[in-house]
């Protein structure tokens, strides 16, 4: 015969024989009452999106620094993504920030010679800040590189 242990009560008590006849009658009346039941513990973030923009913007602009610009590229378009999906959940406004964050883009892709997502980067920017105009010259100096030397003179 095998032996097992069992809780009842708080007190450990020897059985012996299989399992099946370690679960008796006791154990239905017994009064569960004041079990504790564990529950699922909420996870709190440690940063808010706008924190967290903040930082991809930054370390974005640390791997543009050191030449590393598609590993920049994906910080910015992270940063990108969060900034959509706060404006989607929430009233805040963030058209100035979007339109850093295009700009940012816009010339990393003008450095690595990616004329035309760096035209359209460029352009998003402007589309979301008209007035900025580091946008507005980073969207001429793409429209040069692209060949539109009117459009980059209205510009």
């Amino acid at each position: 015969k095998q032996w097992y242990q069992r809780r009842v009560r708080g007190k450990r008590k020897k059985l012996s024989g299989p399992i099946s006849s370690a679960f008796t009658e006791e154990d239905e009346e017994e009064d569960y009452s004041n079990k504790i039941i564990p529950f699922k513990k909420q996870c709190v973030a440690l940063e808010d999106r706008v924190t967290i923009i903040e930082r991809l913007k930054r370390e974005g602009n640390i791997l543009a620094e050191a030449n590393r610009y598609w590993e920049a590229l994906s910080k910015f378009g992270e940063s990108i993504a969060l900034c959509k999906e706060d404006m989607e959940h929430s009233s805040a406004d963030h058209t100035r920030t979007l339109s850093v964050m295009y700009e940012l883009s816009a010339q990393c892709y003008s450095e690595l010679a990616e004329v035309f997502p760096a035209a359209f980067a460029a352009e998003k920017s402007v589309q979301f800040d008209v007035t900025c105009p580091v946008a507005r010259q980073t969207l001429a100096r793409a429209q040069i590189n692209i060949g539109e030397l009117g459009m980059a003179m209205i510009t």
